[in-house]
């Protein structure tokens, strides 16, 4: 395929730099499949159909002997140049230099077009190549109603049972493992909630892709009774309650043991003591409750007798306040030992932590930490055990410190609860992620049961051996297919040269019905027709073509109806290449400006022959069409255009018609004409016609903008040009719509808009379209203006004939729901 071109000289072309003009991007910038290339008249779109013809004819232009240019291809980096003409592609060229190399009688009166194939030759040399074809071939007997053994239509039969034969026992192969799985994917897998969502479709396509999935990881062992079970239980279990964190245990043990070893060794002064009571613990505790019950009393509770006032103060002299205190400070803290021991011992149920509240895949770590924590829990209780028994012996003898106390086991052996905690509350936010992530582990374990099933399935069907006899019996059906095929190729090679040969033994009036038909059958020209002549001509009698206008010879035809038979020879020439099954790789076509001098009916007809025979066939390399004619240039957008297939940036695959628009273009610098090529603008490639370009100029106004102000300054013509740009959309528009005045924007622009033009649009389509007065054009328009103005006929259009609106939005791309 063609790529791009660079011309260094060739008429108006010089020093053309294809990568300066279009673009250096390889994929980006080169002709495509289609290319349709649009020019004034004598821009130089004739000329650029000369480089091809070179190539055509290997030869260059005569009229440009000093030419250079550089065409480049994608056929293995193959260059064309004028010193190197040879390409292994077809290129046909139509423009004038065809007509006048072929046609002739359309520049003088004794002219005649050439004919396809000359008659005169030794037919008896061509029938006996016919006849060496035939017996090559073979010829069948009646009788046996076969061909002769060791013929090549014998050795094709033969060869076409065999494959049969072979496509038949792989198809059978492939079609029992293709049983196979749709039974395992539909009446096993299908079916079961342990395999699959019941909400998925599963079928012989996911069960491929499974099998697939298996033999790219080697995954061939199947689970345990005990991980069924495991993956069973995933499957079954339903969402757990949320657990709140585990909030630390604020107490610190330490801070007992400290303020208990200051309670043991903390010593009373003593006053008048009672020395029986000091001797006698157990006395003195009963002393010290009886003083307690006795407040009130006169008499001993126990033995009656009267209690003096001397014995009740020497009693509460002996249990002085610091002792009182001090008994006091050690009941406090017996009691904040027994709270904290009862705090821990039903911390994690006071926390609702139990293990029913977690995952299966979670259960075996809790219960880790849940032996961690009542190991814990044991040995915090023993040490208050120990601070609590030395605490109760104090307080049986208040009076006496306990001065050799050893809590070093305590003090170096801290039970760190809160660490065990933090563990906890670790598992807790896991147990919470699976709470989010259910459905996904639900899949998982669906997944591996699933497949746990297919590898035993696989196991069972010996799926292995299976596959490679459908793949060896798979490569013997291609063989036999390659041997069919080329022999197929073969034989139509031979049945080809001899259509050929038996093509130059027959008349050639069938090339001119060719002609006659395209002119009949898309340009309606009945009168006007082609037959064949046998002339003397080098002292042989040869055929040519003479044109005939209502059975007499056709002199002084007029250049449309030159123009009409010019390009059907052109087609009828071209039109068996496009039939070859090669064509869609070697065949490239140029058709230079071939609407010169016709009507508007022809140049639609002339579209209709360039699509029926090239385009809709899409039997072709590459295709080239210029032209000056816009309505024609209109048509040629409607052209069947194949589809690349494109890599976006985010990876995906996409698609967009093979073609690209071009403009050729002179201009003059210093008095010296020089003709471009570039893309075309938009307005000619994108817009259908000029009242598509109008809606898409008023549409880009409307649309909200921040960064308008910088684009119309950078853009000023399309601000200054959209006054009358919306005038002449809306006179069209209303045109179309009331068609009944030959004045339709005064006429009927009131009732566009229910009644009454608004002031802007008012202002804008009339005052603001002419400058009638000096001063309207020194004041610039308002973007913020314009873009109110757009918006408001929008609106009124599209609340008018919203049909027609949503067609219109269509027909340049944009959305039709655009906020107004």
């Amino acid at each position: 395929m063609i790529k791009k071109i660079d011309i260094q000289k060739f008429g108006l072309f010089f020093d053309y730099s294809w990568n300066s003009e279009i673009g250096s991007d390889p994929d980006k910038h080169s002709f495509k499949k289609v290319n349709i290339i649009y020019g004034r008249n004598y821009s130089g779109k004739t000329t650029l159909s000369r480089i091809f013809r070179c190539v055509e004819k290997e030869e260059i232009h005569k009229d440009y002997p000093d030419a250079k240019f550089t065409i480049s291809t994608d056929d293995d980096g193959t260059i064309i140049n004028e010193s190197n003409l040879t390409y292994s592609k077809n290129i046909r060229v139509y423009n004038t230099d065809f007509v006048k190399d072929n046609l002739s009688w359309l520049h003088n009166e004794e002219g005649e077009i050439l004919p396809f194939t000359l008659l005169g030759g030794d037919n008896t040399f061509i029938e006996g190549k016919i006849k060496d074809i035939d017996n090559q071939l073979g010829v069948n007997d009646e009788e046996t109603n076969s061909y002769k053994k060791g013929s090549l239509y014998s050795d094709k039969n033969r060869k076409k049972i065999e494959k049969e034969n072979d496509d038949k026992k792989a198809k059978s192969l492939a079609d029992d493992l293709t049983q196979r799985l749709t039974e395992k994917a539909n009446y096993d897998i299908k079916i079961n909630p342990l395999f699959a969502r019941q909400v998925d479709f599963y079928n012989i396509t996911k069960i491929k892709k499974d099998i697939q999935d298996i033999i790219n990881n080697n995954l061939t062992s199947t689970l345990t009774e005990k991980e069924v079970d495991k993956q069973k239980d995933i499957i079954n279990e339903v969402r757990k309650n949320p657990i709140s964190i585990v909030p630390s245990i604020s107490l610190n043990f330490l801070d007992y043991v400290v303020a208990s070893k200051k309670l043991l060794s903390k010593k009373i002064t003593l006053t008048n003591t009672l020395a029986e009571l000091i001797e006698n613990d157990l006395l003195q505790d009963w002393v010290d409750k009886g003083r307690d019950l006795h407040k009130d009393r006169e008499t001993c509770g126990f033995c009656g007798s009267p209690i003096t006032l001397q014995r009740r103060k020497k009693i509460d002299e002996h249990f002085s306040k610091e002792s009182e205190e001090l008994k006091e400070c050690i009941k406090n803290t017996l009691n904040q030992l027994n709270s904290f021991r009862s705090e821990i011992n039903n911390y994690l149920t006071a926390n609702n932590v139990k293990s029913d509240g977690f995952y299966t895949v979670l259960l075996a770590e809790f219960t880790t930490i849940e032996k961690k924590w009542n190991k814990a829990i044991e040995t915090q209780n023993s040490q208050i055990d120990i601070l609590e028994k030395k605490l109760e012996e104090r307080l049986q003898n208040i009076f006496i410190p306990l001065t050799e106390i050893d809590f070093s086991e305590i003090e170096e052996k801290p039970v760190d609860l809160n660490s065990i905690i933090n563990e906890l509350n670790v598992l807790i936010g896991k147990n919470e992620d699976k709470s989010k992530s259910i459905e996904e582990d639900k899949n998982i374990a669906r997944k591996s049961l699933r497949y746990n099933a297919i590898i035993k399935f696989l196991n069972d069907i010996k799926y292995t051996s299976l596959v490679k006899a459908i793949d060896e019996a798979k490569i013997k059906a291609e063989v036999s297919s390659e041997n069919y095929e080329k022999i197929k190729i073969t034989i139509s090679k031979l049945e080809a040269e001899k259509a050929n040969l038996e093509k130059e033994l027959k008349d050639e009036s069938k090339a001119a019905e060719k002609i006659n038909k395209h002119l009949t059958d898309f340009f309606g020209v009945d009168g006007l027709k082609l037959e064949p002549s046998e002339q003397q001509i080098d002292e042989e009698v040869k055929t040519r073509f003479v044109v005939k206008r209502s059975n007499q010879e056709a002199k002084n035809l007029s250049e449309g109806e030159c123009s009409l038979i010019a390009f059907c020879y052109f087609m009828a020439k071209i039109e068996d290449e496009l039939k070859d099954i090669k064509a869609k790789d070697n065949l490239i076509v140029y058709i230079d400006d071939p609407i010169s001098s016709l009507d508007n009916n022809h140049i639609f007809f002339m579209f209709g022959l360039i699509e029926s025979i090239i385009t809709k066939t899409k039997n072709y390399n590459q295709l080239f069409i210029s032209t000056h004619n816009l309505e024609f240039l209109r048509y040629l957008k409607r052209l069947t255009v194949p589809f690349d297939k494109i890599m976006k940036g985010d990876g995906k695959e996409t698609s967009q018609k093979s073609w690209n628009h071009y403009l050729i273009y002179k201009n003059k610098n210093d008095s010296i004409s020089q003709s471009h090529m570039r893309y075309m603008p938009k307005y000619l490639s994108t817009y259908t016609t000029e009242y598509n370009f109008l809606f898409g100029q008023i549409y880009k106004m409307a649309l909200p903008d921040e960064n308008k102000i910088n684009l119309y300054e950078n853009e000023y013509s399309l601000l200054y040009n959209l006054p009358n740009n919306m005038r002449k959309f809306l006179e069209c528009f209303l045109f179309y719509k009331y068609p009944d005045t030959h004045n339709p924007l005064n006429d009927y622009l009131s009732k566009l808009f229910d009644g009454a033009i608004h002031p802007r649009v008012n202002r804008i389509i009339n005052e603001y379209s002419h400058l009638t007065w000096g001063e309207r054009g020194t004041i610039p328009e308002d973007i913020a203006e314009a873009e109110e103005t757009a918006q408001l006929i929008l609106r009124a259009v599209k609340s008018k004939d919203f049909e027609h609106f949503k067609a219109l939005c269509k027909s340049i791309k944009v959305d039709h729901n655009i906020e107004l």
